[in-house]
C-alpha cells in the first residue's frame, strides 16, 4: 500500500489524505471494509471513517478529506482494508503546524 499523508499541514486546512491499496504481486486492488483511522501522539483514537464508493477515485484508490482541528501537534494516519480475508494497513505521522 502506499499513502500520500506524511509531512506537515496547517491546522484549520483541508488535507487530502490518499491511499493506494495492492494485491502481493503490487496490482492495485480495492479491499473490502476501507478506513481510515486518526489517533494523537498518545495513539488514542481520536477519530474513525469507513469509506466507500464516493472515496473511491479508480481500482485501490481511495482518498479522504480531513480537516485536523489541533495544532502544534502530531497526529497518525492509519489506511486499513481487508483483501482476501486478511488485513493491510499502512501508517504515518502527520505533522499539523499553526503556521
Amino acid at each position: 500500500m502506499t499513502c500520500n499523508d506524511s509531512g506537515h499541514v496547517q491546522g484549520g486546512n483541508t488535507v487530502r489524505l490518499t491511499a493506494i491499496f495492492k494485491d502481493w504481486g503490487g496490482d492495485p486492488i480495492d479491499p473490502d471494509a476501507v478506513k481510515v483511522l486518526i489517533y494523537n501522539r498518545e495513539w488514542a483514537k481520536i477519530s474513525e471513517y469507513t469509506l466507500g464508493p464516493p472515496n473511491r477515485t479508480g481500482v485501490g484508490n481511495y482518498y479522504y478529506d480531513y480537516v485536523p482541528a489541533a495544532v502544534n501537534t502530531t497526529l497518525y494516519v492509519e489506511w486499513h482494508g481487508m483483501i482476501d480475508g486478511l488485513p493491510s494497513l499502512h501508517r504515518s505521522a502527520l505533522t499539523v503546524n499553526r503556521i
